[in-house]
């Protein structure tokens, strides 16, 4: 029942939003109702895409995903054409989901129907005119003295807490695994032994910048690295510092100030006569007091169930089914947010009783939900559904079709 997406549509997207090559832009659609395809991929701006030619035909349903030409910020197009029928509108819905974990993060999301408007909303944001200017080296370049600034700025005994980085958010006791990683933070991994290995071995030492290496280049769990939770606290370290310098490369230059002229000092202002004081105003009487309130009537005891009758509440869910959706409150993709909520709704609407499980929360307090979470169903991939104490296989997209079924 899941969506099919085919390699080269992956790749296409991957291309897309990697900075260090051309491709500015990718549109696909779809082939079949669950399967995707690729339309084409350009290097010109949004101007370029937003065309009825490429993705802004009036028969299609297509997406589009393209980045700014510095390579930093990434848009989400959802195009549906006017002419487009009911029944090819309802998989927006259907597989917002899946495509929401396909695409990753995003920085701006447009849904349009009309050419000038969807041109329109790219132009407001002023930020994805223009040819690309990737692989343009500005800003700070720290000396050895602001390394060790920086390394001392970022020492978790003299307060700074490592959670604060994104690192150390994907897991705080070096277990890593893919499936904890958001998309989001996926094109900063590649990225991180690149700044690293620009750094003196004094700041980060060889073993560590091999392992970091190692993070850069893995493509299954098992080619990641072990860490021990010390050296998860020294990675957080590391791109606490790369954080610092972003935030000092992004600052805007000060404006150049104007002279200022000299200013005659202001003639003196003649004072006008002080006004004669008001009279004081009468005391106003003070109010009788109010009756003290009658003691209500206490409420007469609910009478208990005869004998032999059912009990109503129980009787509200005879099967007591409960819903126990595991999800994280820190470090929770966009995607795993929008599948949570979709399902929340739908309990809501449909009644039927269900818990939230926050295993940030719960790690706060020992991690015994996510140890048992885990156990259960063999998988740390986020969210998860219990039924009750069944795991439910299939996850968010099992979910939606019972759903659709009405047999939850």
């Amino acid at each position: 029942m899941g969506l099919k997406v085919p390699d080269d549509l992956r790749a296409a997207i991957e291309s897309s939003k990697d900075s260090s090559n051309a491709t500015r832009w990718v549109v696909w659609g779809y082939e079949k109702n669950n399967k995707l395809k690729l339309v084409t991929t350009g290097s010109g701006d949004y101007r370029e895409m937003c065309t009825s030619d490429v993705l802004c035909n009036d028969a299609e349903l297509q997406y589009a995903l393209t980045n700014s030409p510095d390579g930093v910020k990434c848009a989400f197009v959802e195009w549906t054409g006017c002419n487009v029928g009911g029944m090819k509108r309802s998989y927006i819905l259907r597989n917002k989901g899946e495509i929401d974990k396909l695409i990753g993060y995003v920085h701006h999301r447009f849904s349009e129907e009309d050419m000038e408007k969807l041109k329109a909303d790219f132009a407001a944001e002023k930020i994805y005119e223009g040819e690309g200017t990737i692989g343009a080296v500005k800003g700070w370049d720290p000396s050895i003295e602001e390394w060790r600034a920086l390394w001392a700025e970022t020492d978790p005994i003299k307060g700074w807490d490592p959670s604060s980085t994104w690192i150390y958010r994907w897991n705080p006791y070096g277990d890593l695994s893919f499936g904890s990683l958001p998309e989001k933070d996926k094109p900063k991994l590649k990225k991180l032994y690149g700044r690293a290995s620009k750094v003196s071995d004094e700041i980060i030492s060889k073993a560590m910048k091999k392992k970091i290496k190692q993070l850069s280049e893995a493509t299954t769990d098992e080619e990641l690295p072990e860490l021990s939770e010390e050296e998860m606290v020294e990675l957080a370290r590391i791109v606490g510092m790369f954080n610092k310098i972003d935030l000092e490369n992004d600052k805007p230059e000060p404006e150049k100030k104007e002279k200022i002229k000299p200013v005659e000092p202001p003639k003196p202002i003649q004072q006008a006569p002080e006004p004669e004081p008001e009279p004081e105003p009468e005391p106003e009487p003070e109010p009788e007091p109010e009756p003290e309130p009658e003691p209500e009537p206490e409420p007469e005891p609910e009478p208990e169930p005869e004998p032999g009758m059912p009990d109503p509440e129980a009787e509200e869910f005879p099967d007591g089914k409960t819903y126990f959706v595991y999800t994280t409150s820190l470090g929770c993709s966009t995607s795993v947010k929008s599948q949570v909520d979709q399902i929340k709704m739908i309990l809501d609407i449909k009644s039927i009783p269900y818990e939230e499980v926050d295993l940030y929360l719960d790690g706060l307090a020992g991690g015994t939900r996510r140890k048992e979470m885990v156990a259960k169903s063999g998988s740390t991939v986020l969210p998860q559904i219990f039924i009750n104490d069944q795991y439910l296989d299939g996850g968010f997209d099992e979910f939606m079709f019972r759903n659709e079924l009405g047999t939850l």
